[in-house]
This record gives structure tokens, sequence and C-alpha cells, in this order.
């Protein structure tokens, strides 16, 4: 099984949210984002917002989580926790969201890494939310398959230190 819905939650988590209680938002409905959700349940999620462009991919990704629904773009205001699954961004200086769809006190977390700083965090930030970018989740998710195959811990510090220092020369 992936191990990208922990890593995302253990990156959340390290970036100061509380999903135990909170109401999520995950844009998207493709394999990462299907994990997301299903760990965000699995984590406390009171509730999980899924928003896709497709009906039926959202509601197949709502259907892995007893608190997940599909929702709309302007539901994504409610939620304290907003994960972007889509690959808007990577590569582009463009945003699965307008300027303004993120409640402040929010936390957002965006998947894409690459770049690093996305237009989606940078107006989460201008908005008022705590961002947590994709290299986060990365290694989160890598520390995350060190433990399963090999039983020991990786030092997530130093993997996030060397992810962005090979980020930097692409």
């Amino acid at each position: 099984s992936t191990t990208d819905g922990e890593g995302c939650c253990d990156a959340l988590e390290g970036g100061g949210a509380r999903i135990s209680g909170a109401v999520c938002a995950v844009l998207g409905a493709g394999a990462t984002a299907r994990s997301v959700v299903a760990a965000l349940g699995r984590r406390g999620a009171s509730e999980v917002l899924v928003v896709n462009r497709t009906q039926a991919r959202a509601e197949a990704a709502a259907g892995l989580a007893a608190v997940a629904r599909v929702a709309s773009v302007r539901e994504v205001r409610l939620a304290r926790i907003v994960v972007n699954c889509t690959s808007v961004g990577m590569g582009t200086w463009e945003s699965p969201l307008g300027a303004g769809m993120v409640g402040e006190g929010a936390t957002v977390l965006d998947a894409v890494y690459h770049p690093l700083l996305t237009r989606f965090l940078e107006e989460s930030a201008a908005a008022g939310a705590t961002c947590v970018d994709g290299a986060w989740m990365l290694v989160h998710q890598a520390a995350r398959q060190q433990l399963r195959w090999f039983g020991t811990a990786p030092d997530v510090a130093a993997m996030r230190a060397a992810a962005v220092e090979e980020l930097a020369r692409r």
C-alpha cells in the first residue's frame, strides 16, 4: 500500500496541524488524493471534503473514509486543513484554487514539490494560512517506506535537506 497518505498526515502534524476533529479538504481524486482521504479518516478528521472536476472520481475517493463526502470548491473555506493533490502548479505558476479560497488560520499542504513555493502556497500564506510544502510530504512518505522496508526510521530533517538541495539543481 502507498505511504503518501500517512506521509501527508505526518507532514501536516509536523507543521502544527491537528487532524483529529478537523474539517479537511482534499483537492483531486487520483491515487495520492485517495491515499490522503483514507489517512485523514484514520487520523480522526471530523469531515473530509473531496473536491474534484469529475464527480465519479470524487465519489470514489470519498468512499475511502466514512467521514468523507464530495464537496464544491466553495466549501473549501470551511476546512481547517487543505491538501492539494492535483498536479496543478507542478512546474507552472498556477493554483488549483482562486486567491482567497483558503480561510485564515487554516493549514495548507501542497503535494507539488517543484517548485517548492507554489502559487497555491504563496496565496494561502497571504490569506493567513500556515503552509507546508510538498518536500515535507515527500520525505515523510519516504521515511515511512524506509521504516517498512528496513525497520529503521531515518532522519527526516537530513532527508529534507538533501531533497531541497537536489530540487534546487533542477
